[in-house]
Parts: structure tokens; sequence; C-alpha cells
């Protein structure tokens, strides 16, 4: 049997220019949650039978949450992402949650877009370092295996 998986060693990464450049975020994030993409289903009722016949639907959106450490250094996560939201710059997210070592399974997003508001604020009295959510929406993820 096989032990569970943890999230502790992810590798995530984001682009900016369609996936040629990717940049990672490993150490700037702390979380990263995918929701949606759920699938509509139709239902039809007839008068013959008590259960409805069932159709499938096209599927929703996902939305990918990132938690990001605040900065203000080029080139690190929270600037590229609030340049991406300002600019609505297209924005692709993969990861890997085994860390992505050859043979790993890795996700990668076709191009979306940062939605959220990307500006930091919390209680003035805490020590936490700043941090910001992201939310990227994207059509799909692709899962593949990594080379």
């Amino acid at each position: 049997m096989s032990t569970g998986l943890t999230f502790r060693n992810v590798k995530a990464e984001i682009s900016v220019d369609g996936g040629t450049n990717w940049v990672n975020i490993s150490g700037q994030k702390n979380s990263l949650v995918v929701e949606g993409g759920d699938r509509e289903i139709g239902t039809f009722f007839d008068a013959a039978n008590d259960t409805p016949t069932l159709g499938a639907g096209k599927r929703g959106e996902l939305e990918i949450t990132l938690r990001i450490k605040y900065t203000e250094t080029a080139g690190e996560a929270h600037t590229i992402l609030g340049d991406a939201y300002e600019n609505a710059t297209e924005t692709l997210v993969r990861y890997s949650p085994k860390g992505a070592a050859s043979g790993d399974r890795m996700y990668t997003s076709d191009a979306g877009y940062v939605k959220t508001n990307p500006f930091p604020g919390q209680e003035v009295e805490s020590g936490d370092p700043l941090r910001t959510e992201f939310v990227v929406v994207v059509g799909k993820l692709t899962k593949s295996v990594v080379a």
C-alpha cells in the first residue's frame, strides 16, 4: 500500500508569456487551491418514469487561488501577478504535487486571467508577513508527466 501524498513539496510556477518562460513561485506561496470545473448536468422528467433522464453539458471554469507572500521585488510572484491583474495579461499556472522530479505528475492550465484585487492589507498589530491571494481563472488543467 502506498503512503498518502502531501502538498509539502509542491512545485508551482506561473507564466505571463504564453508558457515560454516559467517562474518558480514555490518559495513565495504557501497555498494553492483549485476549485470549480463543475460539469453542467441537465434533467428531463417525463410522465412515464419516476426518475429523470440526464444529460451532460459543458464544464465550468476553474479558479486557482494562490496565497502569495507580499514583496515589491520585480520578477517575484506578487509583482508578476499584480501586473497581470492590472494589465489583463493572460496568465498560466502549472504545479507538480510531488515536486516536479522526472516521472512526477504535472498539471498545467491553459491561459486565463487574474481576477482578484492583489493589494496588501491586514491589522496593524499583526506580526505576520503580508500576504495576498490571487485567483487565476482558467478554462482547464491538463495532466502530464514531468520528463
